[in-house]
């Protein structure tokens, strides 16, 4: 299809799939492949996706939901929204591999995952093959932080501390009652190159797993700045508002699916595209992308420039996935994460941004799960019990290694 087709981004929503789990550059093949990413080539990565994955064999389960479409199913569908699916993603992963029992289960289940070894040897994959270059800045990183004022001497046991950091290259960092806030933000402002800032405010919490993921990429097709001027956005709640857009005729990968029109925006040097998804479409979002029919097509593009941040907890969220028992105190078994005692998880926490404009994107995000102790703590002073002799009483001198009573007495009267 070489046609010059008009195309206004009116719907982007999930269709700004930036994040890793829906980078989806080599389209349509009748097996997914790991994601082309950052080694500086246009080449598909020789690995292939582990089968139990998130990533299913295209066309093969009809039932299959992604967990970036479980995610966008939860969002506010009448407001603007944008999340990071494989940050959250890869928190929740770390949080997993130091759950046990069904605590376990229910996070597995709700990310998707069948195989937590096959997942795990992925999330390794894609952490090594994600580099930055001379063409883009794609960077994630991972955290573990433990609150030695709140721990009294727990620590995260070592085969999870080992695993972390093979798996996700996760550091223990240690703060204090008096710190925690600043450090953890600190280290998130630095991975995210300043974009995301505050993501926890209470110094109280016991232990938190930390995931950032950094994007800075041009187009490889740029928009001229002086093709940006105002037109009408008709808003979802029927409002209409003169915003800039940007405009361009250019060929990109094109597809349509029912009632969606699909494009492909590639950044410079080709690993990482932004999807953009025009109208209404069923189903999940990965397999529409990764099963629609593309060809190289002339398309005239008008597309809003995009400055967006969004903040959830998603403690409910996850819930309504499933994932119940690990924000249980009475439930939830996290007891391999931890040298003794066992953890819950408190709170969720992600903030996302991003700003699109005629040269190119940039993203961030970062995830946050605090965890809190339930009984991990050694016990503190026994309360005595109260043993008052102010009333008559009994008293005898026994020989211990016979039992032979020697004397015997009772104290009835104060003298």
């Amino acid at each position: 299809m070489n046609n010059k087709i008009k195309m206004t981004a009116g719907i982007l929503a999930a269709a700004v799939v930036i994040s890793a789990v829906a980078v989806v550059s080599s389209m349509a093949k009748t097996k997914p492949r790991v994601p082309r990413l950052i080694n500086g080539t246009t080449e598909a990565w020789e690995e292939e996706m582990p089968e139990t994955t998130d990533a299913p064999e295209t066309g093969v389960d009809a039932e299959y939901v992604s967990f970036a479409q479980k995610l966008a199913g939860q969002m506010n569908d009448e407001e603007n929204w944008f999340l990071s699916p494989h940050s959250i993603y890869t928190a929740l992963l770390m949080a997993a591999n130091g759950a046990d029992g069904e605590t376990k289960t229910q996070l597995l289940d709700a990310l998707g995952v069948k195989d937590l070894e096959a997942a795990n040897e992925y999330a390794a994959i894609f952490r090594e093959k994600v580099k930055t270059n001379d063409k883009i800045t794609l960077e994630t990183a991972d955290s573990l932080w433990l609150n030695t004022d709140a721990m009294n001497g727990i620590e995260f046991s070592d085969s999870y501390k080992k695993l972390c950091a093979e798996i996700f290259d996760a550091a223990v960092e240690e703060v204090t009652a008096a710190d925690a806030v600043a450090k953890v933000n600190a280290w998130v402002s630095e991975k995210t190159h300043g974009r995301i800032k505050d993501l926890i405010s209470d110094n109280g919490f016991d232990a938190a797993l930390v995931d950032t993921i950094y994007l800075k990429a041009d187009w490889e097709k740029e928009f001229d700045k002086s093709s940006t001027y105002k037109q009408v956005f008709h808003s979802k709640n029927g409002d209409e508002k003169d915003i800039d857009f940007m405009h361009q005729t250019e060929n990109f990968e094109y597809a349509e699916s029912g009632d969606a029109q699909i494009a492909v925006m590639p950044y410079k040097g080709g690993a990482v595209s932004m999807l953009l998804i025009l109208g209404e479409y069923e189903g999940d979002v990965e397999k529409l992308i990764s099963e629609a029919e593309y060809s190289d097509s002339l398309l005239y593009l008008a597309l809003p420039k995009i400055s967006s941040a969004s903040s959830f907890t998603l403690n409910d969220i996850m819930k309504k996935l499933g994932a119940v028992d690990c924000f249980d105190p009475s439930k939830a078994d996290f007891k391999p994460m931890v040298t003794a005692g066992n953890m819950y998880i408190e709170e969720i926490i992600h903030k996302a941004n991003v700003d699109v404009d005629e040269k190119g994107t940039e993203a961030a995000a970062a995830t946050a799960i605090v965890v809190r102790a339930t009984s991990m703590m050694e016990p503190g002073p026994e309360k005595p019990i109260e043993f008052i002799c102010d009333r008559p009483f009994t008293y005898l001198i026994r020989d211990n290694e016979t039992g032979e009573i020697l004397f015997i007495g009772r104290y009835n009267n104060a003298e």
